[in-house]
């Protein structure tokens, strides 16, 4: 992974670094049709169930933080085993982790093969987290603005 500025374990504050980033259809039965939105960090994904994905009309999300899944399920599609249902990947890309709290909060900048968005992640109750996404973001913008307010 690339780096801005700072340490990549624990907490990520005022640093911005190359990741990957994956969004999978989950369908684990015809009552249980979800998304996964997971971001590579460290040795795993950060994982994020959601019912329906962010939409322009509607940008704001209720996701669920779920355990972090293992690194090939960046390039996984297909039958997951145990009775899991199957999943497709839905996008995927690089993202740059703009900020990161450890289940406080995150914003991510994912560049995928669908769109460019800006993705804030605010925890709310429990495993709940509000998932509010910015459409038709300039990746070059945002980085350049983050870079600036780095470097002071």
């Amino acid at each position: 992974m690339n780096t801005k500025e700072g340490s990549y374990k624990g907490e990520v504050s005022l640093s911005v670094f190359l990741s990957e980033f994956v969004i999978q259809h989950h369908f684990k039965n015809h009552q249980d049709i979800h998304f996964d939105f997971m971001i590579r960090w460290e040795d795993s994904l950060l994982t994020w169930s959601l019912q329906k994905l962010p939409t322009m009309e509607e940008p704001i999300q209720i996701g669920q933080k779920i355990f972090n899944h293992r690194l090939k399920y960046l390039d996984f599609e297909g039958e997951i085993g145990r009775g899991l249902g199957f999943c497709k990947i839905w996008d995927k890309g690089k993202c740059w982790i703009l900020e990161w709290q450890e289940g406080k909060m995150g914003k991510f900048l994912v560049c995928g093969r669908k769109d460019s968005q800006l993705w804030q992640l605010d925890r709310k109750d429990g495993n709940l987290w509000k998932i509010h996404t910015f459409f038709r973001v300039k990746a070059e913008e945002i980085l350049n603005t983050t870079q600036s307010f780095i470097q002071g």
